[in-house]
């Protein structure tokens, strides 16, 4: 009778321990599932964010270059800028980047630009 009851009681006693495990395994499974969707959710929000953010410092920029070609003295001081690259006259273009300087330092001082570029063929 004796070894009749040590397999029930290991039985009974494994059985309740098997369950623990595998509730613990669910569990687990359930709140990494959890983690997945919400770090998901919070990743798809900064991008969405990140998004708007670059759409509205587009359109400022967009705005600042259509606003600065439109301006007789930077399209002056741009001209000089190039044909005093081109000729290598160095006077000219420190003269014509000094004033293209001062013409932007508004902007560079409120926009945080760190400068402008020319472009040109």
């Amino acid at each position: 009778m004796a070894s009749i009851l040590k397999p029930k009681v290991a039985l009974m006693m494994a059985i309740p321990l098997v369950l623990i495990i595998a509730l613990q395994f669910y569990f687990q499974a359930k709140m990494e599932l959890q983690a997945k969707l919400s770090t998901g959710r919070n990743i798809h929000s900064l991008l969405k964010t990140t998004e708007q953010a670059l759409i509205a410092w587009r359109k400022r920029v967009k705005t600042d270059v259509f606003l600065a070609s439109d301006d007789a003295s930077v399209r002056q001081y741009t001209l000089e800028l190039i044909k005093a690259d081109k000729n290598e006259e160095r006077q000219q273009l420190l003269t014509a980047q000094n004033k293209m300087k001062e013409i932007f330092s508004n902007a560079i001082k409120h926009r945080e630009y760190i400068g402008f570029s020319i472009i040109s063929p």
